[in-house]
């Protein structure tokens, strides 16, 4: 991710106004550990502000199915650390970073028509269309 960021920014005709960066669940699920996937998100942000972009957007961590069902408090503590770890972050970094908090703003299945368990309108958060 660090890489496709800088080619990113450097590919701009200007910096950004606002970067959102949203990383780290498939990581999470994979069995890191928020003690090392938090230095990397956060160095994210800070990569964005040294190319020039003044302001980022802190996604936290979003609820998923799995990480709902009885047996999985693991995952869900894991997430809950990279999540107050952003949070932080952002308290910390004098309005330059906002953070948003999806976990309690968009609880699984929230967006659902019929609340079946669908997140954002079906689509996975996992769209085809990378950057």
């Amino acid at each position: 991710m660090p890489c496709r960021l800088d080619r990113i920014l450097n590919e701009a005709a200007q910096p950004y106004d606002w970067v959102i960066i949203l990383g780290g669940t498939n990581d999470i699920g994979s069995g890191l550990w928020a003690e090392d996937l938090l230095p990397s998100l956060l160095g994210l942000h800070d990569r964005v502000k040294k190319n020039g972009s003044t302001r980022t957007v802190a996604l936290d961590l979003p609820q998923y199915l799995y990480e709902l069902t009885p047996g999985n408090e693991t995952y869900r503590g894991k997430k809950a650390k990279v999540n107050e770890g952003l949070k932080a972050y952002s308290e910390g970094s004098g309005c330059s970073t906002l953070w948003v908090d999806l976990w309690n703003g968009l609880p699984f299945g929230s967006l659902s028509s019929r609340g079946e368990g669908t997140v954002l309108g079906g689509r996975s958060p996992h769209d085809s269309q990378r950057i």
